[in-house]
């Protein structure tokens, strides 16, 4: 009986368009950064994500942080991640022992901004987001590092990423909104990574833009697409009308 309303619940679910989100994680073995751009490459043994583009954020992006212990599973991706690696600092995990490691997850939480800054900042990432409707965003990481870097975290009351010279992302730390230190994301272990992906728009000047970033798998609103084509088809079709 409980099968069958697990099917009956989830044909309902397809039938009015909303489907489960995919809010986990993925586990990495190659370099990622915060706010950059690519695609999910999937095969039967892994997930790797293929990075297309570095958006220049000017303006500050706000992000927020939390720490977790470690448990089974989680410490399970951090191994697989760092697999074949020369690390230094290794967390040793004992799930007998009560006080165990911790690691760090750092999220997007403005997400406006990054739309605004896409929009009207980024001109090659724009045009390659409009043909890629696969392609996604990573909004969240989750990292292993020393004491100074939760340190400085801790002393901040507010968290920004922002594009430096050298189109890396790094963090700026402010306290009572005065900076108070930069944090390089790149020296610290990154073993996970949450991505995003895009829904677009027709403004009434008739310009197909970003709408939004919703969680991965997400439907996109009745008045957007993930197809950004499918609004410029649209656009034509609406002209040879007139």
């Amino acid at each position: 009986m409980k099968k069958i309303i697990a099917i009956i619940t989830l044909i309902m679910c397809v039938s009015c368009g909303v489907l489960p989100q995919k809010n986990n994680f993925y586990t990495t073995k190659t370099p990622v950064e915060l706010g950059v751009i690519g695609e999910k490459q999937k095969s039967l043994r892994k997930t790797v994500f293929q990075t297309f583009g570095v958006p220049r954020y000017d303006q500050k992006i706000k992000v927020s942080y939390s720490t977790h212990q470690f448990k089974k599973d989680t410490y399970k991706e951090y191994k697989k991640a760092i697999s074949g690696k020369d690390q230094t600092q290794k967390i040793i995990f004992n799930d007998s022992i009560p006080n165990k490691p911790f690691y760090t997850s750092i999220s997007v939480t403005d997400k406006v901004s990054i739309v605004s800054s896409i929009n009207e900042n980024n001109l090659s990432i724009f045009n390659y987001l409009k043909k890629s409707p696969e392609a996604t965003i990573i909004t969240g990481i989750k990292l292993t590092s020393g004491a100074p870097f939760l340190n400085q975290l801790k002393q901040s009351d507010a968290i920004y990423l922002q594009t430096d010279k050298y189109k890396k992302q790094r963090l700026l730390l402010f306290k009572n909104e005065k900076k108070i230190g930069e944090l390089d994301l790149s020296k610290e272990v990154i073993f996970g990574y949450q991505l995003s992906s895009f829904c677009w728009k027709t403004t009434k000047r008739r310009k197909i833009k970003i709408a939004t970033i919703v969680n991965e798998g997400q439907n996109c609103s009745n008045t957007t697409k993930r197809n950004a084509q499918e609004l410029e088809d649209k656009l034509t079709e609406n002209s040879f009308k007139f």
